[in-house]
Order: structure tokens, then sequence, then C-alpha cells
């Protein structure tokens, strides 16, 4: 009965609401406790929406050089595939086939729009692309390069659905590994008082290396990429990262501008990790 009502009342435990903290206890995963389960799913979804939210914000960023031309260029290089690989037009094929047509002939108005249609563009979507295509024209801008820049704000949904789903990897790979400790399948890495020792450490003594949470996760992903790279390995939706070694022939504003959003990813990955910390997977299977 005492299990039961601790059950009950685990989400209203006062330290999930100061998520920067450790957790003083650890809720069982299991079907007996669908309170904890409610409690998970609520966290889970917090983690994936901030983290989200930020990558948003750096893709902005991204795109508008802050982070130097290299970054940028392999950061939009993936979106294209996973524009690609999502059936969606790209922007820079996108580019290319208005460009194209460009060359082959005049085209205004009803027939712009009629143009980004399609290539797959709907809804205001269409009438955003359209605009901005005219606006390039005006401008004598339309270079493929030129115009697929130009149609970023056509792909604002495409956006999140790409931040939302590379948040949902980084949160999934350090779930499975957290639940591969709790069956002793795994080395302990990110839980426990080993974590918390790499929490605790100072900011590290080499510029631009990786601070300690986001280091931890580094670390386990490259550790599993053999072992499962379905899950771990590199692909489109590690987009977001700027490993050191891309960091060296930044400019001083670029590479400050980078070092503020790794605090601010930091902040994150301390959260998800203190939270999934919360969690005793043992009785999953």
């Amino acid at each position: 009965m005492s299990t039961q009502v601790e059950a009950f009342f685990a989400p209203l435990a006062g330290d999930r609401y100061f998520r920067s903290a450790p957790r003083s206890t650890r809720h069982a995963v299991r079907r007996e406790n669908p309170h904890i389960l409610e409690a998970l799913a609520a966290d889970l979804d917090q983690a994936i929406g901030d983290l989200a939210f930020f990558l948003e914000n750096l893709l902005r960023g991204f795109r508008d050089h802050k982070a130097g031309d290299q970054v940028r260029e392999i950061a939009l290089g993936l979106f294209n595939l996973w524009c690609e690989k999502s059936l969606l037009v790209s922007p820079i094929r996108a580019g290319e086939e208005v460009a194209q047509k460009l060359r082959r002939e005049q085209i205004s108005g009803r027939d712009l729009l009629r143009t980004v249609t399609e290539l797959g563009f709907t809804g205001g979507e269409a009438t955003l692309a359209a605009d901005a295509i005219a606006t390039r024209m005006e401008n004598g801008n339309t270079l493929p390069m030129q115009l697929a820049d130009g149609l970023w704000p056509a792909y604002d949904s495409a956006v999140k659905k790409l931040c939302a789903q590379s948040a949902h990897v980084v949160v999934a790979r350090a779930l499975l590994y957290r639940i591969g400790e709790d069956q002793c399948v795994f080395p302990r890495v990110l839980s426990g008082e080993e974590m918390e020792k790499a929490l605790d450490m100072r900011e590290p003594a080499l510029l631009d290396a990786n601070p300690p949470a986001t280091d931890l996760l580094w670390r386990v992903r490259s550790s599993m990429e053999s072992f499962l790279p379905t899950v771990y390995k590199l692909g489109e939706f590690d987009w977001w990262l700027a490993p050191p070694d891309k960091r060296a022939t930044l400019a001083s504003a670029e590479r400050a501008w980078l070092r503020t959003m790794d605090g601010d990813l930091e902040g994150m990955a301390q959260r998800l990790l203190r939270m999934l910390n919360g969690y005793f997977w043992l009785f999953m299977i």
C-alpha cells in the first residue's frame, strides 16, 4: 500500500520542478505504476520541447552566418538531405528548378504561384515562396543559391519538424542507454555517482571543448555507434553539431556565439541526464 501511495504522489515531488538539481528519489518505471509513467511522459515531452526550440534558434543562427560559412554549409547541406529523404523539395533543388524556368521563360504573378505549387508548396507556404522569388527577381538575384536562400521563409514548418525530430534523436539515444545501464547491459556513464562526478567537474580547460553533460552524451554516442548504428551513427539529425576541430578557423565573434549556444545546450543536457537519473528502468522487461 505504501508503494502505491508513493507512486501516486511521485509526480508532485518538488525536485521534478527544479530541473537543474539532482533528484532525491528514483521511481521505478513499470506498468503497475501508471502515475510514474505519466510523469515520465511529461518529463520527456518537456525535454524534447526545450531542445527542439533551442535547435530552431541554432539553425537560424547558422543560416545567418553566426558560426561561419563552413558550419552553415554543413548544416544547410544536411537540411537539404533531410528534405529529400522526407519527400520534400529541398531549398537548393527548388532554387535550381526555378532558376531553370526563369531562363526558359518569363514568369510573374499567377505563373509564379503556379510554379512553386508544382514544386510542392501549398497554402501560405506557397505564397511565401512566390513572394520570396518575386523579391529576388526584382533585385536581379536569380542564381540557384540566391533563390534557395530567399525561399527559407517557406520552410518554417519543415524546420520545426526537423528540429523536433533531431531533439527526439538526442533524447532517444540517452534514454536507450539509460535503460541499458539499469539492465546491466551497458557500463554506467549517464547516471548515478559517475554522472554526478562528471557534472560537478569544472569547465573544460581546453577552449571550445565540450562541457561535462554534453561530453557525456557525445561519448556515449561515439561508443555506441558501431554497436547500434541505426540509432547512434551520425546522420542528418546531427546537423547541429559544431565540433571543436571545425571552430579553429572561426572569427572570435563566431566562436563566442557558439560558446554561448554551448552553454544553453549544456543546461538542457544536464537537466535531461538528471531527469533520466530520477527513474529506475530495471523492471522494463
